[in-house]
């Protein structure tokens, strides 16, 4: 995942990646400034302009009231604190049900159907975890 200003150099950044291995998505958060690049297990033959799509992913907003489906790149908090990597354990000792969320890294999840969800363990010793502030959808 990188940081880039915008979704035009994300889409960039995915035609680039096409050249050294194979890109399939490149997804945006608008809020976060990442882009992620998403690789296939087989890649096509051909590339056309067709392969690199700009468009506002579901994956920023939540559809929801408890945002289980949220798999957005948002990491902050409501009250603007980091959150905790699920795949550790300090400053916050987390439910074993959550291991299986190891490579969601620092990012807001909703697993548990905590109603108003997505939440986070926070970074912050003082805060075990918090509601995430992730919008809702345009319907």
């Amino acid at each position: 995942m990188i940081t880039v200003p915008s979704s035009v150099a994300c889409a960039i950044e995915c035609t680039t990646f096409i050249d050294n291995d194979t890109c399939c998505t490149a997804s945006y958060g608008s809020i976060t400034k990442h882009c992620r690049l998403d690789s296939c297990c087989h890649p096509p033959t051909e590339y056309s302009e067709s392969d690199v799509v700009l468009r506002k992913t579901e994956d920023e907003c939540k559809k929801t009231y408890s945002g289980r489906e949220y798999k957005g790149l948002l990491n902050v908090t409501i009250n603007g604190r980091q959150c905790q990597h699920w795949n550790i354990n300090y400053p916050h000792i987390k439910d074993s049900y959550y291991d299986r969320l190891c490579d969601q890294a620092n990012y807001c999840r909703n697993f548990d159907f905590t109603n108003g969800g997505p939440w986070c363990y926070t970074a912050d010793p003082s805060v075990r975890w918090e509601f995430c502030d992730i919008q809702y959808c345009d319907i």
